[in-house]
Order: structure tokens, then C-alpha cells, then sequence
């Protein structure tokens, strides 16, 4: 059952009906929706992969509910969500840890998803035309209207999942006329490849005392979609410890652009976490929890990202420091950041809910959308049916891959953050600390790092970060001037959306 649907997630295209072309996800479905402001065109987008590849695996999905509940029940768990709980965490009740951080989130975003609408609204609806009639075809089911004070339309936000926002920046710069730095214009004008992205994500971590990567990861990984067209390749990023000295690989089709840029840093983290608890006996092989994987490449990040570590390494010629840039840059994080988290909640809180059989697969998609208007204050453009199946177009649920790891992720990483800051003496707003050669930041982060899971991950963030368990305040330290910047500017906007969903 996994091995089909996960087939079927490689291999979903929909059809241009303008050029009769055939767009995969990547980089066809990907460039459109982060490229166009064509509501109509987003539409066809946004509807052809879900109807297409959401759809194709709902049956299967179901069968492997059932299929993972019962291996969890003949091993003396009520279900798989206990599994996935224990398995990741050793902690049945982390799902509650989940509530209590999304409740302490919820304000700040809700902040964000006012201004961001705002400004959606007055470029789609009152500036331009939003009709249902298209070049690409009329579409034919009922339109969810877009109201100033409502959900946002969920094929606006520049990416087909809407878990990252960083696409439409252009349309909701605090500051149009001080824009943060265009990395990709940067790296193209410094003829960057994606062999040297790549060199320049294994620099920092060396610049820390890390190892380079081996000679195998350089001839084996694969990191460009293949030229031949038949050879067909899931695209979504990945990192792998092949378990033979020294074989460490990534898989991605990566582009010179920005978010690629940052993809890089974060796999790479995978890979340097993999070299780091090498010489451990086998068991104890793995991150001290999955969450704590997926942070390291992003704390890491985090610290590139800075106009202070950009203009360090030549990729950024702006020399203002001001409030101006400091609100554009932040809001820029904010929509790769802040606004992801409700996303990383929902997935798993929805497929808890499927594996205790809170609903059944005739509820699956409308359960789906209730906690996507609830969460996020999104809905989808078009009215959905129970006979549609939109989770199912998220690589992660046919492949059957836990999400909570990046929910606490995008916590985590900024209490590792805040503390490798320190560490390397950065004094600084938290915003704009870059530990980019600090061989004292990188020891502390290699102690950590080298004992695997050897020892519970409480106690090991509670030696990185002085804290034994994920926690806000780091995150929202990070956003309090964006955060303070939108109190002010949101005054007239009304926040929040309908509660109909509770």
C-alpha cells in the first residue's frame, strides 16, 4: 500500500490546457504558484494537484489506517498514534505539549494573518478582478468567497500547501521600498550553481569545527532532477545515512533560488548530525528525537539567513540597519517561520484522529478543512467534497512520515538559536545574530549532536538550551519587534476569522 501511493505521489502531473504541457509538482506546480498573481491562474493550479494527486490515494491511505492500527494493537498499543507518540518522544501525552504551544502561538499569528490579509484582499479582490471564468477553463464547483474579515483563499499564499508564505512577500513588505536582499538575483548574478550553494552550506558548518562532507556524499548524492524524462524522481528534499562509512547522501531537485538555498543548510544539517553520532553503537544512531533533527539544519538557518551573515559572505550589498529593514527582514521570517507552525499542528493532529477513529474516511476531508479554517484561518478557494482528498496531495501522508517533528522544530530551533547566540557572544537583537565561525558555538552544538539518542532528549535541551522541554519564548523574543511593529499597524484590521469550526 505504501510503496503504491508513494508511487502515485511521484508520478501526479495535471495538464496546462493553454499548452497542453504536463507539470509535475517540481518544479512546474512549484514555479507556478509561487510565481504567479493570476488568481485564476493559482486556481488551476491549486485544484488540478489536489483533485489530481490527492484523490488517487484516498482508498489506500484508508487501507493502511487500518493495516497500522492493527500491527499497533497486536503490540499492545491502542493505536498507531501511541506508537508514533512513544516512538518519536517516549511521551504518550505529547500531544497535549502540542496544544499548550499552539495556544501560545495562536496570538502572534493570528496578528500576521490579519495584516497578510489585508494586504491579499486589496491586491486580489479590490484592485483586481478575481472571476471563475479563466483562460485556464471555467471552473466549475462553487467559489469560497474572500471577505476582509474571513478565512484567506488557500491558493494565494504562493505555495500549494500554504506552509510557507515567503512567496508572496512582495505583496506584504512592511516596507516596498526597502526590500529585503533578492538572494536568488544575488546568486545568479554571481553565477552560483547548485553544486556551489551546496559548497557554501558546507563552509559554515566547518567555519564551526564541523567535518566537510565525504567524497561519497559528493559522487552519490543527488541533487538535481535527472535530465532524461523518463526517469521519474520524488523531489522532496532528503538527507540519508546509508550506514556505510563515510556514505552520507542528499536527494533533492534543487534550483538556484533562495528557498533552495536554505533547503541546502537544512538537509546538509541532517547530514553533519548523521557524522557527528557515527561512532555510537548502532541503536543509538539517530537524533534525540526527530524534532531535534529537523532543527539543525534550520538553527543553522537561521544564523545564514541574517543581513549581518549575508553581507559577511558577499551575498548582500544593503548597509541599512534601520527599523525599515529590520521589519521587512523579519517579516520575511515570519512568513517561512511563524507561519508554518499551525500547518506542522494540523497534520498530525488530523491523522491522531484518524488512527483513534475520532473520524471515519467519508469525514477525512472535511475534518481536514475544519482544523485547516480553525488553525491557519484558511480555506480552500472552492467548495470540497467528502469524495475529495486534499491531505493525501502532502508528500508526507502517503509516504506515511510523522509531521510533529517539524511543528516542534520550528520551536526548537529557535531555543537552540538564541543559545548558540550566546555562546558565541552575540549580544545583539536576537533577530540578526549570526555564529558563522564560532568554534565555540559549534562545540556546544557538537556535544549534543555526537550523543545521538544515547541519552533522553529532555535532558539533552536542557544542556543545550538551559530549558527541558520546547518552549516559546525564544520564538516570540524573535518576532517582539515584527510583533510590536504589527500592534501598531493593524489597529484598523480586524484580527482573527469565524469561529463556526470549534
Amino acid at each position: 500500500v505504501l510503496v503504491s501511493m508513494s508511487e502515485k505521489d511521484a508520478t501526479a502531473t495535471i495538464i496546462n490546457p493553454i499548452n497542453n504541457q504536463s507539470y509535475a509538482l517540481e518544479p512546474g506546480i512549484v514555479d507556478v504558484m509561487s510565481q504567479s498573481r493570476d488568481y485564476n491562474e493559482l486556481l488551476w493550479a491549486w485544484l488540478g494537484w489536489h483533485n489530481n494527486a490527492g484523490r488517487a490515494v484516498k482508498e489506500e491511505f484508508s487501507e493502511m489506517v487500518q493495516l497500522l492500527n492493527k500491527c499497533a494493537q497486536e503490540n499492545g498499543y491502542k493505536d498507531a498514534s501511541v506508537v508514533w507518540k512513544l516512538g518519536d518522544y517516549d511521551d504518550a501525552g505529547i500531544e497535549s505539549s502540542m496544544d499548550a504551544l499552539m495556544a501560545e502561538i495562536m496570538p502572534l499569528y493570528r496578528k500576521l494573518h490579519a495584516f497578510v490579509r489585508k494586504k491579499l484582499y486589496d491586491f486580489y479582490i479590490k484592485k483586481n478582478s478575481s472571476s471563475s471564468t479563466t483562460k485556464f477553463g471555467e471552473v466549475a464547483e462553487e467559489i469560497n468567497k474572500f471577505e476582509p474579515d474571513g478565512y484567506i483563499p488557500a491558493h494565494i499564499l504562493g505555495n500549494i500547501f500554504c506552509q510557507h508564505w515567503t512567496n508572496i512577500l512582495d505583496l506584504v513588505l512592511p516596507f516596498p521600498g526597502a526590500p529585503p536582499t533578492d538572494l536568488t538575483s544575488v546568486m545568479k548574478k554571481k553565477n552560483f550553481t547548485v553544486h556551489k550553494m551546496f559548497k557554501v552550506a558546507e563552509e559554515f558548518f566547518t567555519s564551526m569545527g564541523f567535518q566537510p562532507m565525504t567524497a561519497i556524499f559528493w559522487k552519490e548524492s543527488v541533487v538535481q532532477r535527472p535530465a532524461d524524462p523518463n526517469v521519474k524522481m520524488v523531489c522532496h528534499a532528503s538527507a540519508f545515512d546509508m550506514v556505510r562509512k563515510d556514505d552520507y547522501r542528499i536527494k533533492m531537485c534543487a534550483q538556484v533560488v533562495e528557498d533552495d538555498f536554505h533547503t541546502v543548510h537544512h538537509e546538509m544539517g541532517h547530514v553533519v548530525y548523521f557524522m557527528e553520532y557515527q561512532h555510537l553503537p548502532r541503536i543509538f544512531t539517530n537524533g534525540a528525537n526527530s524534532a531535534f533533527h529537523e532543527a539543525v539544519g534550520d538553527t543553522i538557518g537561521l544564523s545564514t539567513t541574517t543581513s549581518k551573515h549575508l553581507k559577511s559572505v558577499g551575498l548582500s550589498s544593503d548597509d541599512d540597519e534601520d527599523g525599515v529593514t529590520q521589519n521587512d527582514d523579519l517579516m520575511e521570517r515570519a512568513l517561512e517561520k511563524l507561519a508554518f507552525i499551525p500547518y506542522g499542528y494540523i497534520i498530525d493532529k488530523w491523522r491522531f484522529r484518524a488512527f483513534r477513529g475520532d473520524i471515519t474516511p467519508d469525514q477525512y476531508n472535511d475534518d481536514w478543512w475544519r482544523l485547516i479554517r480553525k488553525y491557519q484561518g484558511l480555506n480552500a478557494p472552492v467548495v470540497r467534497k467528502f469524495t475529495d482528498f486534499d491531505p493525501g496531495a502532502k508528500h508526507h501522508v502517503p509516504a506515511n512520515v510523522p509531521y510533529s517533528r517539524y511543528f516542534f522544530s520550528y520551536i526548537g530551533q529557535f531555543q537552540f538559536y538564541e543559545s548558540l547566540c550566546r555562546e558565541a557572544g552575540e549580544r545583539g537583537p536576537l533577530y540578526n545574530c549570526d555564529f558563522y565561525r564560532s568554534k565555540k558555538a559549534g562545540r556546544k552544538l557538537g556535544r549534543m549532536l555526537k550523543k545521538g539518542n544515547s541519552v533522553p532528549w529532555r535532558a539533552l535541551m536542557r544542556e543545550l538550551t538551559g530549558q527541558s522541554d520546547f518552549k516559546t519564548s525564544s520564538i516570540l523574543k524573535y518576532f517582539k519587534p515584527l510583533s510590536d511593529w504589527l500592534d501598531e499597524n493593524i489597529k484598523d484590521v480586524p484580527i482573527g476569522w469565524p469561529s463556526g469550526d470549534e
